[in-house]
């Protein structure tokens, strides 16, 4: 589509583009090193749905049909294991992790309701998500997570957080 040449890409980032192996990961990473002094923060439920979803959907597509049976610990460790290499890679990232598995939260009245512990919009323990994204763009980047600080491990579900990314 002609998307390879748009100078929004470094070189780097043309060359892989135009190598087909440009991605998403590989853009953020690239940002990041690129502003080494600007926060990069994402807000994500542990398990959501939506993600779920379409990853099961792009498993079928491409006849990867072992993917495509993911249950939700396996895909909360494998979020978890993207978000440590971002983690271990660059000072500049944190997560804000949601319990449950709600797809969006800054278009909705759940912003300001929305807690590390519950994404349904009542507050009752955890960090507050808008009190979270106020301190970030004031420059306190931290990350966030409701549970117990473990080591990443499927059998425990998604009611923990990864001792590798909490405290940050």
């Amino acid at each position: 589509w002609g998307a390879c040449s748009l100078p929004i890409f470094s070189e780097s980032a043309q060359g892989l583009c135009s190598e087909d192996q440009l991605s998403m990961k590989v853009s953020l990473e690239t940002a990041m090193a690129a502003y080494p002094k600007v926060g990069f923060g994402i807000i994500q439920s542990k398990v959501d749905g939506t993600q779920i979803w379409f990853y099961k959907g792009v498993a079928q597509s491409n006849f990867m049909m072992d993917a495509a049976g993911i249950e939700d610990p396996d895909f909360y460790i494998k979020t978890l294991a993207l978000f440590e290499a971002y983690s271990q890679n660059f000072p500049n990232y944190v997560e804000f992790l949601i319990d449950g598995g709600v797809h969006c939260f800054t278009q909705s009245d759940l912003f300001f309701k929305t807690t590390t512990a519950n994404p349904d919009g009542e507050i009752s323990s955890g960090t507050s998500l808008v009190q979270w994204v106020t301190d970030f763009l004031l420059g306190n980047v931290s990350s966030a997570c409701q549970g117990a600080i473990e080591g990443a491990d499927p059998s425990k579900g998604d009611d923990y957080c990864d001792k590798l990314l909490t405290p940050k």
